[in-house]
């Protein structure tokens, strides 16, 4: 199991990169939830759908022939997903953990709304205990992806240690810290890797695509070489 925490600033791209994730790993037969602590379920398979089908938001309202097939489409290959499952859950703990016990690879979105479960005096303390948390069932081979809400827009690496707003413990127990920077004018999205508990941190490279929300994740060459 591992803890990997994404974090960039509002509009970065944080639930496009882990949504696109988690279709991913369905795709490779394992069982993923998507624990949503602000967005509703609705709005985040309408996500999922643009994005299969490679469409902005605009053709769910009018579409025309071409794009409600290719809605169609993307429908049926994400119905086809059983072992995919976006779950509203707010701050209700036990909820959260019963998908965590259920599914092989857990997406948080975010972390800070989801701690609200705990009942604590200051966020800090929320997070800390849901950080704990996460640990323990990483250690029972859960692999756990969560966006983070950020309080450092930069996040250089001297600003590391207050770049995910609320807790260093979002940095002390992470086996790996991402920052997603906004996409430039070629839409090329830097990934930059802060912490990488298992070997060097490698920073990647993103190329944003046509899609939902005018653009998809696609994983292009890491900045070291390699494909990623």
């Amino acid at each position: 199991g591992s803890i990997v925490v994404v974090g960039g600033e509002v509009g970065a791209g944080k639930s496009r990169f882990l949504y696109s994730l988690a279709e991913g790993y369905a795709r490779q037969g394992l069982r993923v939830a998507v624990l949503l602590g602000e967005m509703d379920e609705g709005q985040a398979w309408r996500r999922v759908l643009c994005a299969r089908a490679g469409l902005g938001f605009k053709a769910l309202v009018n579409p025309t022939a071409d794009q409600r097939a290719k809605l169609e489409t993307a429908r049926a290959e994400l119905a086809a997903l059983g072992n995919l499952v976006f779950v509203s859950v707010g701050s209700r703990l036990d909820s959260m953990r019963e998908w965590m016990r259920w599914a092989q690879v857990v997406f948080l979105d975010p972390l800070q709304t989801l701690s609200d479960g705990f009942e604590r005096a200051t966020e800090t303390e929320r997070i800390t205990l849901l950080m704990r948390e996460l640990v323990g069932f990483a250690a029972d081979g859960l692999t756990v992806f969560a966006s983070s809400e950020v309080t450092q827009g930069n996040g250089d690496q001297r600003e590391l240690h207050s770049a995910y707003r609320g807790s260093s413990s979002i940095k002390q127990y992470s086996s790996t810290l991402y920052f997603l920077d906004n996409p430039d004018g070629g839409r090329v999205q830097r990934v930059r890797c802060f912490k990488q508990r298992e070997g060097s941190p490698v920073e990647l490279r993103a190329r944003i695509g046509a899609g939902w929300q005018g653009s998809t994740f696609e994983p292009s060459a890491a900045v070291g070489g390699s494909d990623a």
